[in-house]
């Protein structure tokens, strides 16, 4: 599966790091290579797995999407999988963890920072 990093942070901060945690039902995750960027993974504590991404290049701008392979051992069950994903620039950071819910008069849909969100269907 591929994650994909949208744009920088505001004010046009370039990306310069992304961390990605993966609950337990996966049952392992390795990041692939991508140009200009080291990569980590350390399997957590008490389950799941905890990627990151290190720039060693020039950082990503503001407004250009970046994509970041990772090859994983899909859960064994059906359902919806989330992903929290930290993405921090120079001055400021996103935490991209907001579940996906209809819009109400206080909340906005899609939710401003959403949560990356797979779904696996059965064989």
């Amino acid at each position: 599966m591929t994650l994909e990093i949208q744009h920088g942070c505001l004010p046009a901060e370039p990306t310069v790091q992304v961390e990605a945690f993966v609950g337990a039902p996966w049952r392992a995750v390795k990041p692939k290579p991508v140009a200009g960027w080291t990569s980590s993974v350390t399997k957590q504590a008490k389950g799941g797995w905890h990627i990151t991404w290190v720039n060693q290049g020039t950082p990503i701008p503001f407004g250009t999407s970046t994509f970041f392979p990772i090859t994983v051992s899909w859960p064994k069950k059906p359902g919806t999988y989330g992903m929290s994903v930290m993405q921090l620039c120079p001055g400021s950071s996103y935490y991209w963890n907001d579940k996906y819910a209809p819009a109400t008069a206080s909340s906005p849909s899609p939710p401003l920072t959403p949560r990356a969100e797979v779904l696996v269907v059965a064989k």
